[in-house]
This record gives structure tokens, C-alpha cells and sequence, in this order.
């Protein structure tokens, strides 16, 4: 906040103060044509100069950010489809990019529904799917089951229904570096986006003909 702070006070001290001081009192009190050209040239160098100024800055604080923050992509899902609502410009070689959080949860929701339908269906068999312990990614595995079944208030082995994507979906992106960037309310969206399609549905329908699992996505 204190940097914020600093950089509004910046911003006006050279593009407010400064600028206009150089404009004569005397000037101000008789403008012509040329004092007004001279006005907006002045204002707009020291407008270029604040930009170059906070350019570091603002490029500093973006990287800061969590991976998974920067590419809207709450599960960090690795580059492997062409997703609906994917960034045009691909900065991460990776993991996707997408143009909002509710795409990333999108397809986050898109991609457990198939583990769902597979017989993955347990927070244990879920992540040790999305997080494998026996690769070269130094996955903490059993904390993040661990994680995600303390948060989601659910045995490690019990049943998970699609209704419950959402919440755990929520509870991956926190433990993917998130810290509380996101909300229900995007993975909700982002579910729902999902549900729009044709196959998703389809999917849905077998999965409840398969497992006795009822019940629309929020109940």
C-alpha cells in the first residue's frame, strides 16, 4: 500500500506539479495559443517520463505474482489443448495462459470431470493423477492430498462428485501458489462455462449412470 502510495504521489508531483510550473504565473493569467502548445508538450513529456519511470515497477510487482495468478490458470495446467478463452500471446512455454481465471477453472473443471468418469474419484486418486509423486517435478503429493481433503472437510478415499469440483478446485489453487487470489465465485463461473458444452453434459449423464451419482452441479 505504501508503494502504491508513493508511486500516486510521484505521478502527480511530475505530471500535475512540475509540468504545469514551468507555465508562467504570468502566463496563466494571459493565455494565448502558444502557451497552451507549450502546456501540452511539457504535460506530455513528463507523462512519457512517469511511464518509463513506473514501467520497472509495475513489471517488478507482476512477477511477483504466483505463476498460476499471472496465467489466470488456478490449477497450473500444463500447455496441452487448444482451450477456449486462451491468452493470443503466449508468454509461458508451460503452462497455459488464459484471458480470465474463469477460463483457467474452465478447464480445470473440463479436465477432473474426465478423472470423474475414469474412476479417479477420490481426492487421493485425483491428485495422485494431477500431482504424481514418481517424476522429476518434485511434487509434494501426499501434503497436497492432505491439503485439499483438510480444506474440502473429506476423507482422502471417499467419493467425489462433480458438485464438489468447484470447492476443489478452489482448495488446488491455493495449494498451486495461489494464497487466496481467487474465488469461489471464478470457479463457479468457470464450472458453469463448462457446463455450456454439448460433451460436457454427455459426460455428466455417464457419470451419473455409472456411479448412482444425482444431482446438478451446485447442489
Amino acid at each position: 500500500m505504501m508503494v502504491i502510495t508513493f508511486i500516486g504521489k510521484l505521478y502527480r508531483l511530475l505530471v500535475r506539479g512540475q509540468a504545469f510550473n514551468v507555465i508562467t504565473r504570468n502566463e496563466k493569467q494571459q493565455p494565448n495559443k502558444s502557451t497552451k502548445k507549450q502546456k501540452g508538450y511539457v504535460v506530455t513529456k513528463y507523462h512519457y517520463l512517469v511511464q518509463l519511470l513506473l514501467l520497472p515497477i509495475g513489471i517488478y510487482f507482476l512477477m511477483k505474482k504466483p505463476k498460476n495468478v499471472r496465467n489466470n490458470n488456478p490449477l497450473n495446467i500444463k500447455e496441452s489443448a487448444n482451450w477456449e478463452g486462451e491468452r493470443k500471446a503466449n508468454l509461458d512455454n508451460v503452462f497455459e495462459e488464459f484471458k480470465t481465471p474463469e477460463y483457467g477453472f474452465r478447464a480445470g473443471y473440463i479436465i477432473l470431470l474426465q478423472y470423474l468418469e475414469r474412476g479417479e474419484d477420490t481426492i487421493e486418486t485425483i491428485l495422485a493423477k494431477w500431482a504424481p509423486a514418481n517424476t522429476d517435478e518434485n511434487n509434494h503429493t501426499q501434503s497436497y492430498i492432505d491439503y485439499v481433503a483438510d480444506k474440502i472437510q473429506l476423507s482422502s478415499d471417499e467419493y467425489v462428485s462433480p458438485a464438489m469440483l468447484p470447492e476443489l478446485m478452489l482448495h488446488m489453487s491455493v495449494f498451486e501458489g495461489s494464497k487466496g487470489f481467487f474465488t469461489i465465485e471464478q470457479s463457479l463461473a468457470g464450472a458453469d462455462l463448462a457446463m455450456q458444452e454439448d460433451f460436457v453434459q454427455s459426460r455428466l449423464a455417464r457419470i451419473e449412470k455409472n456411479s448412482g451419482w444425482f444431482g446438478g452441479l451446485f447442489a
